[in-house]
C-alpha cells in the first residue's frame, strides 16, 4: 500500500504534528500513512511466520511518534514506525542464526536489508540485533532478542512509562534523586540508583552471553552437531538461570511501582 504523500510532504505533516498545528484534514492523512505502514507490516508478518518465526508486532502509537517527531527527527527518517519483535530460545549463536534466516527470508522478496547490530554498541544498556528494512517501499523494523535481552528491554520500556521516556534516551530522571520505595523491608532506591542497577545488569547480561557464546565455540564437533539439531544452545550452568532470576526479580519490583 503506498503513501498517499511524497517524503518532503510527509516531513511536513510530520513537523505540524510536532508543533501541534496539525488540522483535521492532517489527521485524516495520518490515519491514512499508518494504515499503508500497518498494511506493510502485516506482509512482512507473515513471511517472518512463513519463515517458522512467532513475532509480536506494532505500528508506533500516535503519541509515542508525535514524542519522536517533538525531539527533531524528520518524519522520513524515522526507521521503526511499524516493526517487529522476535525472541529467540537461546543465547547469541540462535540470535545470530535467526538474524540470518530473517535476513535470506526478506532478501529473497527484494527487500532492501541493513543490519544493525547493539550488542557490540548498546543504546543506554538496550542490547539486541535489528533489520532495517525498506519492504515495500517503506521502512520497518524488526528487532531480534535474546529472552535476556528481552526481559530488560521490557523493565526499562515499563519504567519509561511510569518515570518518563528520558530514560530510554539515556537522559536525566527529573527528578533523578526521587526516592523509589519498594516496601517495608526492601531497600530504598533513589530513581537514579535504579537506573545505574539497570545498566550494570546490562553489562552482566552481555558478559555471560559473551561466554555462553565462546562455549559453544569451544565445544567439540559431535556437542555442536547435537546442539544444531535441535536448534537450543544449552545453558550456561546456573549462570544464565541465576541472572534470569535476577532480572525477574527486578521485574517484580517494576510491577509494584505500577500499581503504586
Amino acid at each position: 500500500m503506498p503513501l498517499p504523500l511524497s517524503r518532503s510532504a510527509l516531513d511536513r505533516l510530520g513537523k505540524r504534528l510536532a508543533a501541534e498545528t496539525v488540522s483535521t484534514a492532517d489527521w485524516g492523512t495520518f490515519e491514512t500513512v499508518l494504515d499503508a505502514y500497518q498494511a506493510t507490516l502485516d506482509d512482512a508478518q507473515g513471511i517472518l511466520e512463513a519463515a517458522g518465526f512467532e513475532p509480536t508486532t506494532r505500528v508506533k502509537s500516535t503519541g509515542t511518534l508525535v514524542e519522536k517527531l517533538s525531539r527533531g527527527t524528520s518524519f522520513k527518517s524515522v526507521q521503526d514506525v511499524a516493526g517487529a519483535r522476535v525472541v529467540v530460545n537461546g543465547g547469541r549463536v540462535d540470535q545470530d542464526r535467526a538474524v540470518a534466516r530473517i535476513a535470506k527470508a526478506f532478501t529473497a522478496v527484494g527487500t532492501t536489508v541493513k543490519i544493525l547490530d547493539r550488542r557490540a554498541s548498546p543504546n543506554h544498556g538496550y542490547r539486541a540485533v535489528h533489520l532495517i528494512l525498506i519492504h515495500q517501499g517503506l521502512p520497518l523494523e524488526v528487532q531480534v532478542r535474546t529472552p535476556l535481552q528481552d526481559l530488560w528491554a521490557q523493565i526499562t520500556e515499563r519504567l519509561g512509562d511510569l518515570w518518563g521516556r528520558e530514560l530510554r534516551y539515556g537522559e536525566p530522571l527529573v527528578p533523578p534523586n526521587q526516592p523509589v520505595v519498594l516496601g517495608m523491608t526492601a531497600p530504598v532506591f533513589t530513581r537514579e540508583n535504579f537506573v545505574d542497577m539497570l545498566l550494570a545488569t546490562s553489562e552482566e547480561i552481555d558478559r555471560v552471553e559473551q561466554m555462553q557464546m565462546r562455549r559453544y565455540q569451544e565445544q567439540d564437533e559431535i556437542v555442536i552437531r547435537v546442539t544444531e539439531q535441535t536448534g537450543v544452545t544449552p545453558p550456561l550452568d546456573e549462570t544464565e538461570d541465576t541472572l534470569r532470576r535476577t532480572m525477574e526479580d527486578i521485574m517484580r519490583l517494576v510491577r509494584k511501582l505500577e500499581g503504586g
